[in-house]
């Protein structure tokens, strides 16, 4: 490729197609039209040799020949493996596209105004839904709250008896516990 353009190939040569025989293979189709394209039905391989390969030598030919002949094989593998699958998979194929046609025969067979009848339907049951279930979705939102700060208070209780402990202990003159259960405290809330 230069330029953004793929360069064209001589079929017979392929990649070893020289500019010389790219210019004979593009004048001969431009006077020959398909009869020199490899491709086509009306292909005249004659003509094609005598026009496009008169000066290639023989072994050249005779590689490019092979190398089709390669590419042949490996259509034909291709072709059976593809056959192969299909024969293989047949039943399958004939019941997608059944189910293909029943479906289209289906939506064709709706009317507009059944259609818009079922959207209004379900944009009724949707309010409908969202007012009954609103008001519980909303309270379970609110438990859900409740709960976390139930566990947090759970968690942190001994923190929050802490002062009324404090006060008894130092009402009843136990300032050494007082002391300890400070301590305690100090713990719990810097591992927080």
């Amino acid at each position: 490729q230069s330029g953004g353009r793929r360069r064209v190939e001589d079929p017979l040569l392929g990649r070893d197609s020289t500019e010389e025989v790219m210019r004979r293979l593009a004048a001969a189709f431009r006077q020959h039209g398909t009869s020199v394209d490899m491709r086509s039905d009306s292909f005249d391989p004659a003509l094609y040799v005598s026009m496009v390969h008169k000066d290639t030598p023989l072994q050249r030919v005779g590689d490019g020949l092979e190398r089709l002949k390669d590419e042949g094989r490996a259509a034909r593998r291709i072709d059976r493996d593809v056959k192969s699958t299909i024969t293989n998979h047949l039943p399958r194929f004939v019941q997608a596209q059944d189910m293909v046609r029943d479906m289209h025969d289906a939506v064709r067979g709706i009317d507009r105004g059944a259609l818009q009848a079922l959207k209004d339907d379900l944009a009724r049951m949707r309010d409908e839904s969202q007012r009954a279930f609103g008001p519980m979705i909303e309270l379970q939102t609110r438990a859900a709250s409740c709960r976390a700060a139930l566990s947090i208070l759970h968690r942190h209780q001994a923190v929050f008896e802490l002062p009324a402990r404090i006060k008894t202990l130092g009402a009843a003159g136990e300032y050494e516990r007082v002391a300890d259960e400070y301590a305690r405290a100090l713990k719990l809330l810097s591992s927080e």
